[in-house]
């Protein structure tokens, strides 16, 4: 039971603890899925045995039963339809219902910035959209060019399984017949952003952050700066060694709008940031910086031209 333990809800770790195929599951993990995202693929078959079991039925009895003694217990505070089961980590479980009347699809496709594992449960079958982003470089670098490749679409029946790697697939689920349930395990954040295409071009518009907590990070950032909190710049100057690196390069444009004296060593460190627009940025500002520290020379010598 003691990864078991480790799982910060005290209502998944109720659940674990009073639903034995669970627990199984959880005890089956690699503690190595945490560290590599690739480890997760050696989950497929713990979690083939876990939807073997009766673990779904006990689920929904053990639930009901939470709902029959406290009519305020919430079974999933983070979802809706989606029933977050336990997050161990970065592992999560999840029961899903797929509809087979949906909304209008989105005219937007998005990217996976997660490997994940689905199962489909029943009734019916499910039908799987799917695409491919076949350019090998790194998801980091966000490029506008990289189209998606349309694949023929897959009906999953019940019982089968389909796998999603981060950024390489890119799908659309829903149920055919009637709605249906799948059980999902998802390995968070194997990648740090994730793209968002254009439904019609397959052509990339935007990227996103994997971690929500980056965009919040940034957000702090430029509101301090637009607060001008300059006690804040030093503090700020240590995100320039954060994983992603958009939240890098904002933290030397945020220092540099409160503290430029501290700023301007950090914008000739990331000229030698890992990623390449951090690179590209920090040399377009060291130019500007440096044009506009000539213009007053530049503009004293002409003046001195005319006067000659």
């Amino acid at each position: 039971m003691a990864k078991v333990q480790e799982i910060s809800s005290q209502i998944e770790r109720a659940r674990c603890e009073s639903i034995p195929a669970l627990a199984a599951f959880v005890d089956a993990i690699e503690p190595s899925v945490e560290a590599d995202p690739e480890a997760f693929w050696g989950c497929s078959e713990a979690l083939a045995t876990l939807t073997r079991s009766n673990f779904l039925a006990d689920l929904v009895t053990w639930e009901l039963e939470c709902l029959r003694r406290d009519p305020d217990y919430i079974p999933c505070p983070r979802g809706a339809r989606d029933f977050a089961v336990l997050q161990l980590g970065l592992l999560t479980l999840g029961v899903l219902v797929f509809d087979a009347d949906p909304e209008p699809p989105s005219p937007l496709l998005f990217g996976f910035c997660e490997h994940n594992i689905s199962t489909n449960i029943g009734p019916g079958p499910v039908l799987v959209e799917r695409w491919r982003q076949a350019w090998d470089g790194p998801p980091e670098i966000f490029d506008r060019s990289r189209s998606l490749i349309a694949l023929a679409p897959v009906h999953l029946r019940v019982g089968e399984t389909f796998t999603c790697r981060a950024h390489s697939d890119v799908v659309r689920m829903r149920g055919v017949d009637a709605a249906t349930v799948v059980i999902s395990l998802t390995r968070l954040q194997a990648t740090r952003l994730r793209w968002v295409y254009d439904a019609a071009t397959l052509l990339p518009v935007r990227a996103e952050a994997a971690d929500l907590r980056a965009a919040r990070i940034d957000y702090a950032m430029t509101l301090l700066s637009a607060l001008g909190h300059t006690a804040a710049a030093p503090v700020i100057a240590t995100l320039l060694d954060h994983p992603d690196h958009f939240v890098r390069w904002s933290a030397v444009r945020r220092v540099m709008e409160l503290d430029p004296a501290l700023g301007e060593p950090l914008v000739h460190r990331a000229l030698t940031d890992p990623h390449p627009h951090v690179q590209r940025a920090a040399q377009r500002s060291l130019e500007r910086l440096n044009a506009l520290r000539l213009s007053p020379v530049i503009q004293e010598t002409v003046s001195h031209g005319r006067h000659a």
